[in-house]
């Protein structure tokens, strides 16, 4: 456990020069998987699959459709990008 007095002495020796970067010195006793954020990326990508899937197979999209929604993609990232410098 991390007290104040083991905060400052780390952060003294790093001063001095003896350790460069807290991680060389601490151990990990326990980690926390984040099972939430897994599972949301595994229903994102169950999703994403199911969408390919329906496009390739049930609609039928030629690969004319295919680069157009690709590049309606790229220019909604490029807008957010844009917007989030303004912001």
């Amino acid at each position: 456990m991390w007290t104040m007095q083991k905060i400052t002495s780390k952060q003294l020796k790093m001063l001095n020069g003896d350790i460069s970067s807290p991680q060389e010195s601490c151990e990990v006793v326990e980690f926390l998987f984040p099972v939430l954020h897994a599972e949301i990326d595994l229903g994102n990508d169950v999703l994403n699959s199911f969408f390919d899937f329906i496009d390739e197979r049930v609609e039928d999209i030629t690969a004319e459709e295919t680069a157009l929604c690709n590049a309606h993609l790229l220019v909604e990232v490029a807008h957010d990008e844009a917007a989030s410098k303004i912001s």
